[in-house]
């Protein structure tokens, strides 16, 4: 049976994770030399540690209507949605600070504040809101009470790796400040989380163990793995009793068919793994551990996996190779070894009835990369990817039957 597993976000789901940050935390006094690489768990910057309440947002609102100047931008601003919440920057003092966070939720949340806007907001906006909410608490109104701090379970998920590129300090912290600072990619305990199966979280002695508040969900699946075996366990809460396993699932996938691979040949170790039977129940809590030495995991994905219909004879997985090949006028030819990506080409048989079911779903996961299952079957584990469909297509055959065509592209490996 060919499955597609729609994800859920791990947002605040990451309960805990034994992988650690390689590298030291930034530390805005101190002199940092170029190529120097520091971790920003940006979920702890103000913008993202700290957001208004819907309360807090609406008192803002009532200062902005007070003053004279325009005050769209600002509004829009202030009300972002973030997580079904105003998103805002806020230290945990009392007073509304927005002048670290402005581009930052710009970019974030795709709004056109022009430079103007800016300025209003730092030269006006804030100071009057200060200024009231002051005065307003010397009259016995404390706004502190509005405040509501994002849990720091998202900092696990969120720690990005900068190098510095200009020597010396920055008052502004490597997000923000792209002069002095390029992004190299994910912090080694949030490199599982980015849905980019080329960046892992490592750990040299295992077991690996992440444990996630899944919530209702059904399915499991981890790519980029190196270790010995998995073993998974959920329970009905984050205490409660086991609701299936503990699991555990060998990573050897070897498979011996005669006297020589059994004694002289190397073992074949599997990369990939998906479950797909994982009970479903509101306060499950999942919880993934990978023994082993020198182990790693690319991606851990969880959510809900779908019926595409019976995988038809005929599937096909090519290798798309990154690689350069250079070939000088001499005919040397030079290599330079880059990563690889699985593509896979499949049709699968439906029934008609289910031929509405599987378009919704199909359309809703366009460029997004999700897990992919041609088979569960032993031996065509190369026909599981984590990648996105190029193309797809519904034919109506027979009377009873149709027949789905997919074409996915995997992310590098």
């Amino acid at each position: 049976m060919t499955k597609v597993i729609k994800p859920t976000t791990l947002l605040n789901k990451v309960v805990s994770t034994t992988a650690t940050d390689n590298n030291v935390i930034w530390n805005p006094a101190y002199q940092y030399t170029e190529n120097d690489i520091v971790s920003v768990i940006e979920a702890n910057l103000a913008y993202g540690q700290i957001r208004l309440s819907q309360a807090f947002a609406a008192e803002i609102t009532r200062y902005i209507v007070g003053l004279g100047s325009s005050f769209t931008d600002a509004i829009e601003f202030l009300q972002t949605p973030y997580l079904g919440r105003m998103y805002g920057d806020i230290n945990n003092s009392g007073t509304l600070d927005l002048s670290d966070a402005t581009t930052a939720l710009n970019s974030n949340a795709g709004l056109n504040i022009t430079l103007d806007a800016y300025t209003w907001i730092y030269s006006v906006l804030i100071p009057e809101i200060q200024a009231r909410a002051a005065l307003d608490a010397t009259n016995g109104t404390n706004y502190n009470s509005l405040l509501e701090v994002v849990n720091s379970q998202s900092s696990l998920i969120n720690g990005v790796l900068y190098q510095c590129l200009v020597s010396g300090t920055s008052s502004l912290p490597p997000p923000l400040d792209k002069d002095n600072w390029f992004k190299i990619g994910p912090a080694n305990p949030a490199a599982m989380f980015d849905r980019e199966v080329s960046t892992h979280t490592t750990q040299t002695t295992g077991p690996l163990t992440v444990v996630i508040a899944a919530g209702f969900v059904n399915s499991l699946s981890l790519f980029g793995l190196s270790g010995d075996s998995v073993t998974v366990t959920v329970t009905n809460g984050s205490s409660g009793p086991p609701v299936y396993g503990p699991v555990t699932i060998s990573l050897d996938g070897t498979i011996i068919s005669d006297w020589y691979q059994y004694f002289f040949e190397p073992s074949t170790a599997l990369s990939d793994l998906t479950l797909t039977d994982l009970p479903p129940y509101v306060d499950a809590y999942i919880t993934v551990s990978i023994a082993g030495t020198n182990v790693a995991c690319g991606v851990l994905d969880i959510g809900t996996a779908y019926d595409l219909g019976d995988a038809e004879y005929g599937a096909k997985v090519t290798i798309t190779d990154y690689s350069k090949k250079l070939t000088d006028e001499f005919g040397t030819t030079t290599f330079v070894k880059r990563s690889n990506a699985r593509r896979i080409t499949l049709d699968c048989m439906i029934d008609n009835v289910q031929i509405n079911k599987v378009f919704t779903v199909l359309k809703s996961l366009t460029a997004t990369p999700v897990t992919w299952i041609g088979t569960n079957a032993t031996g065509y584990e190369p026909l599981n990817v984590f990648g996105w469909f190029e193309d797809v297509g519904i034919t109506v055959s027979y009377p009873t039957k149709s027949l789905c065509s997919l074409t996915i592209q995997g992310l590098s490996e």
